[in-house]
Parts: C-alpha cells; structure tokens; sequence
C-alpha cells in the first residue's frame, strides 16, 4: 500500500519539508567582539560563512569589494576552510578594499561571529539546497543579501527580511552591501524580520507537523 502511495519519478507528488530550526538552539549565542579579528569598532560588517567550494560564489563576493567605494568602513568576514586559495588570494590582493576582507578560517565559533556581523551575504551560484549558513543567520537576527538561486527562494523575501540579488553578479552585490551599510535602520529591520520568518516558516515544530501528515498520507 505504501509502495503506491510513493511518487517514484512523479514529481507532481514530490513534497518540500524544510529543515527546522527551533529559536531556543540560538538563545545562548553571544556575539563575538570583531576586534579580535582585527575590524575596528563602528565599522559595518558582513559575514559569509562556507567551506569554499566552486557552487558557493565566492570569488564574485570578492569581485564585488572592488566596487564598493574605498572611503567606507565596510569589512567582509569570510569564515570556513579554502577562503585563500591562489585564485581568490589574487582577487582579494587587487581589492582597493583587500585590508577590510578578514580570512579567519574554519572556526567553531561561527555563530558568534554572525550575530555580531550587521549582514550576512550568502553569494551561491547554483546547486544549493536550503543553506543552513543562512538559516542561523536569519535566527539569529542578522540582515541577509543572498543570490537568487533555488534552493533558498521563498527563505529571503525580497525589500521585507533582506535583498536578493542576481547570482554572479558582483556589481549587484556591492550595490546591496553599500545600500545596507547606507540604511542601517532597514538593515536591523530586514534582521528581526528574518528572525520572525524563521520562527514562522522553519520552526521545528512545524516541520514534525509536515513529516507527520507526509507519512500519515502515505499509510491511508
């Protein structure tokens, strides 16, 4: 009886039960002074949090620091392992911008350093499912510019809990950078908004909902 209940290549069956994340799991986390990472106090930072990998888009979010105009305090944070390979060292190295790109590596304290970023950039090109990275982010408060690409459609509303930009495109995330830097009020907006939407949208509760009626359906 199951068995016929399953789509197998019917993909007008096929059902989406996002991952979810429960507030409490974010309560404790406090944010980390970013001195200690070298970025001056008063200066706006984005985080980007990934292990580098070709779907992930990092080299057009370094691409996009050339255009951000030099005279702003604007610093990107890149946390995860590869952020220094050759390839990205020479984008980030013709950077007029480079001495306010931060490489601090793998670290376990991640999630400090995103609550304690103004926004969270997420620059993915394709091949993404719903980005864990940006789920905490957006728990946890913090504006988030992401590309447009499927797997996070529907996470980040557009002008409501963040941006959404074009994927590869380096100028339209400089633009988006500058403009949050430019409009910090929207950008603290556009965070408890993110927050919200994750407690709405991917509260766990709501995903143990879904997985129950999911396989209720498949035993009727």
């Amino acid at each position: 009886h199951i068995q016929g209940n399953m789509f197998f290549g019917d993909k007008n069956k096929a059902v989406t039960i996002n991952k979810g994340h429960d507030p409490d799991w974010y309560a404790s986390i406090e944010p980390l002074d970013l001195t200690e990472l070298g970025i001056p106090r008063g200066a706006f930072t984005l985080a980007c949090v990934a292990n580098n990998r070709r779907m992930k888009g990092i080299p057009y979010l370094l691409e996009a620091t050339h255009r951000i105009p030099v005279e702003l305090p604007i610093h990107l944070i890149l946390v995860g392992n590869g952020m220094d390979i050759p390839p990205l060292r020479k984008i980030r190295q013709r950077s007029p911008n480079r001495a306010k790109i931060h490489l601090p590596g793998f670290r376990k304290d991640a999630l400090q350093i995103v609550k304690a970023a103004d926004a969270f950039v997420l620059p993915s090109i394709k091949g993404e499912a719903t980005t864990k990275a940006l789920l905490e982010a957006m728990s946890l408060g913090v504006a988030p510019i992401i590309t447009d690409i499927s797997g996070n459609r529907g996470v980040v509303l557009q002008q409501e809990n963040g941006l959404v930009v074009p994927a590869r495109d380096p100028a339209q995330l400089a633009r988006a950078m500058v403009y949050l830097y430019e409009h910090p009020e929207l950008c603290r907006e556009y965070g408890e908004k993110a927050s919200e939407h994750i407690r709405r949208r991917f509260h766990i509760d709501r995903t143990v909902s879904e997985l129950k009626s999911f396989y209720e359906a498949l035993l009727r």
